[in-house]
C-alpha cells in the first residue's frame, strides 16, 4: 500500500468523525461551542492518524476498507467527545 492510499484511509476516518460532530451538534439545537466542537475535531485526527498507521498491513485499498474507517472516526469522536 502506498503512501496516497494510506493518507485516503485516514482522511476518510478523519471526516467521518468531522461529519458526526457536525451532524449531532446541527441536531442538537446548541449555541456554536468552539471548545466542544474542537475535541470533536481533536478526536476524529487521532482516528484518522490511528486507523491509518494500522491499515499500513493492508494489500489493496477496497470499498470496504474505506467504510471501515468512516465509521470507526465515528465511533472514535462519539467516544472521544464523551471522554474528553
Amino acid at each position: 500500500m502506498d503512501n496516497w492510499e494510506l493518507a485516503a484511509i485516514g482522511g476518510v476516518s478523519f471526516l467521518g468523525g468531522v461529519l458526526y460532530a457536525v451532524y449531532f451538534w446541527l441536531q442538537s439545537g446548541e449555541a456554536f461551542d468552539g471548545k466542544k466542537f474542537g475535541k470533536s475535531i481533536l478526536s476524529a485526527f487521532f482516528a484518522g492518524v490511528a486507523f491509518g498507521a494500522g491499515s499500513m498491513a493492508i494489500d489493496q485499498l477496497e470499498v470496504r476498507d474505506l467504510l471501515t474507517a468512516f465509521t470507526s472516526g465515528v465511533g472514535v469522536t462519539a467516544v472521544g467527545g464523551k471522554v474528553l
